[in-house]
Parts: structure tokens; sequence; C-alpha cells
């Protein structure tokens, strides 16, 4: 009998031993081609020093006092983190001066610029007043909530401005984002889902196994490519970033309403958590945003978080009618290669929220706007 109750675990423990020796040999196969140019697969990409892509409570994050270079296209920074690892300077969590706290995701982050050269920044040394940036590539509205709940409101300030970029802040809200975007890394993160009348917080992790065979094995990268070419997964909306003579895809014209649900609720957690501090929206746009101002006005989104702040005693930078409403051309404010701000981009916004500030954040007089900054 105890022959017999040990087969099954013999012949698992083969197969597993079968399994594991494929593996090995399927792996040593793909990288003597890839060495030998028989193979178009890329070499794993080591997991970053730099970005944390399995944070236990942001779903991804940054490593404290790391650095990276970030090179892409026309753009070339080197990025560095704090000890709390905000793209910061170091900051004391207490102070008795007023401070601001910044959130966002890449846009506020300061994508292909120098730390300098962000709104938050530029802001700072204009006014002397400290902005603590939290802001991360990648995040959602709802991230947003959760670095302020966790990391950001143990600094003393007065004042938060968050930020929201529809181009994708409503892809990074979609719980089913991890289905249709199944190569995408930052994927794997906290989401909003809907609970009965109100929602609640489903975590979408990436398993261990499989971190480590994405980081480590040319294998994972072949399979994935399979996987893809096989069953390639639908768009989310593939007309909400078209771009042509008939249509001109913006999310701040064309939202999808579950969508719109989910950014609002994420707004009225982060109101509920700033508490008695102001809270100011900036809303942020991109090229093609600008220009479907320029072809149809008023954006919808604009009116109903225009209604929403007011409702919660929130204020709104709207910045998508004042910068279009610039002269000239308005691909200055923008890398040549990339859909984000440049310095001069960063530079505009930051007069804009200390225009918009001035006697709320910021003191009278002049001193409150940016002297020196980049001209439109």
């Amino acid at each position: 009998m105890a022959t017999a109750r040990r087969r099954p675990a013999r012949l698992l423990a083969w197969a597993l031993v079968m399994a594991g020796g494929m593996f090995v040999l399927l792996e040593l196969g793909l990288r003597v081609a890839v060495a030998l140019d028989l193979s178009s697969l890329p070499e794993p990409k080591p997991a970053s020093t730099y970005w944390d892509g399995a944070h236990p409570r942001f779903g991804f994050w940054r490593h404290p006092d790391a650095e990276t270079r970030h090179r892409f296209r026309c753009l070339d920074n080197v990025y560095r983190s704090n000890a709390v690892g905000a793209r910061d300077r170091e900051r004391e969590r207490r102070s008795e001066a007023p401070r601001v706290v910044v959130l966002g995701d890449s846009f506020a982050d300061g994508w292909g610029v120098p730390r300098e050269q962000r709104f938050s920044d530029v802001l700072e040394a204009r006014t002397g007043i400290e902005h603590l940036n939290f802001a991360m590539p990648h995040f959602s509205p709802y991230q947003q909530v959760l670095v302020y709940e966790g990391l950001a409101k143990d600094y003393d300030h007065e004042t938060v401005i968050a930020t929201v970029y529809p181009g994708n802040d409503f892809i990074d809200l979609d719980a089913g984002m991890p289905g249709w975007a199944a190569n995408y890394e930052y994927r794997y993160r906290p989401y909003l889902v809907p609970d009965g009348d109100g929602f609640r917080r489903l975590d979408v992790r990436e398993p261990g196994w499989l971190r480590w065979s994405r980081h480590h094995t040319v294998l994972y990268t072949a399979l994935d490519r399979l996987r893809l070419r096989l069953a390639p997964p639908p768009a989310l909306d593939p007309e909400a970033h078209r771009w042509d003579d008939e249509h001109i895809g913006s999310y701040f014209y064309d939202f999808p309403e579950p969508g719109y649900t989910l950014l609002e609720h994420a707004l009225g957690l982060l109101d509920d958590a700033v508490g008695e501090r102001r809270l100011v929206l900036a809303l942020l746009p991109n090229a093609a945003d600008l220009a479907r101002f320029a072809r149809d006005g008023e954006a919808p989104l604009s009116e109903r978080l225009a209604n929403f702040a007011a409702d919660h005693g929130i204020t709104l930078v709207d910045l998508l009618p004042t910068m279009a409403a610039q002269p000239g051309d308005l691909a200055r404010f923008f890398h040549p290669c990339d859909f984000h701000w440049n310095a001069r981009g960063q530079h505009f916004a930051a007069r804009a929220i200390a225009l918009r500030l001035v006697g709320e954040a910021y003191p009278r007089p002049a001193n409150a706007r940016p002297a020196n900054a980049a001209k439109p």
C-alpha cells in the first residue's frame, strides 16, 4: 500500500523534472539562436534598480536613493529619487512655512525634462514656497490618492495640486486593462471596481515566478510574442487616439462614461483625504486635445469637472483653453519625438497655475508670477 501511495508522488516528481529539463533546453536553444543572429528576440531585461514594479501599496514606485538614465529618441535625462522614492530633492517632514504637495503622472513628474524644469520646481523657485513632488509616471488618479494617503500626507503642507491628464487617465483607471494591454508592465496596480452601490480596491499583481521569467528568460519573450500573434489584445478604443482629417481623438471630448464615474470617485476620495487643506485640480492637455479644442471649442470633460470642483470647493485650473489660446505653433510646448510637455510647456503650466492661485496658495503681488519663465 505504501508503494502504491508513493507512485503518484514519483510520477509528479518525474513530470516536474521533465518540464524543468525541457524549459532549460528551450531557453538554451533560444539563447544560442539569439547569439548567432538566427532570432530577433531581445535579451531579457533585468529588473530596474530605479523603477519598483512591485510596490505593495502603490502598485509601482521608485526605489529609494536610486538613479537611472532615460534615453528615448530625442530625450536624454538622468532621473534620481530621494530617500522615500520620489523624484525630488530631500524634504523635511515638518515645516512651519506654507508648502504645496504635487500629485500626478508623467506630465507632473516631468517626463523628458530635467527636474528643475518641471512646473513644480519652477513654481518653487519663483514663489519661494516648497513644492513637494510625489508624481509618478503611469499613475492613475486612484494611485494619486494612495500615494497621498500613504506618503505625502505625512509632510506638513497647506495646498495639494493634483493633476488629471485625460490622455491616459481613463485607461489607467480601467481594471480591464490587464486583459487588453497584456504586455504592459505597469498594468499591475490597484484599481477601483464597482461593488454594490460603491467601489472597492482591486489589486492586480504579477506572480513572482512570472516576474522572474520576464526579467531572466528569453523563453518568456518568445511565448509572449507568440501569444500576441495568436490572440492580439483589442485596443480599448481604437478611435480614441485617431487623428486625421475627419477625427481628432481626445478624451477631453470622447471620454467613457464609466471611466468618468471612476475619475470622479477617485477625486472625491482625494478631496476627503486632503480634508481642510486647499485642493487644486489641474487639467493637462496634449497636442491632440489642443487641436480638438481649436475645432470644437469648450470640452465636455472640462465642463463636467468644473461643476464637480465647484460642488466640492476645489480650485480648477484648466490648461486646455489657456494653452490653446496662445498664438503661434503650439507644438513648441511638446517634445518633437514625444507627446509630453518639454521645458517650455512646463514653464507655461507653472505660469498659468501661479496666476490662477495668486491670493490663494501664493502671496500677492507680482512675485507669485514666475519670473524669467519661457515665453510662449
